[in-house]
């Protein structure tokens, strides 16, 4: 997967905008590099779903959903 444009929603997080680098790999932990400028790292992934553009990435602490924005 090529940097792409995405929205993550979670805890403390509201359709926030960044860019997702690779999709996220059960045991890695994932990363965005958000709009305001900090980069986002998450404990490693349990588990991923895709459903087209939306991910649900269930991490060790939180669940995370990120959507992919259109080209």
């Amino acid at each position: 997967m090529n940097p792409q444009r995405a929205t993550i929603s979670g805890p403390s997080l509201d359709d926030v905008q960044g860019v997702m680098m690779t999709e996220p790999h059960v045991g890695d932990p994932m990363q965005l590099f958000l709009d305001d400028g900090k980069l986002m790292r998450t404990s490693p992934v349990r588990q991923v779903s895709r459903n087209g553009r939306e991910f649900v990435v269930d991490t060790l602490n939180s669940r995370y959903t990120v959507t992919l924005a259109t080209s």
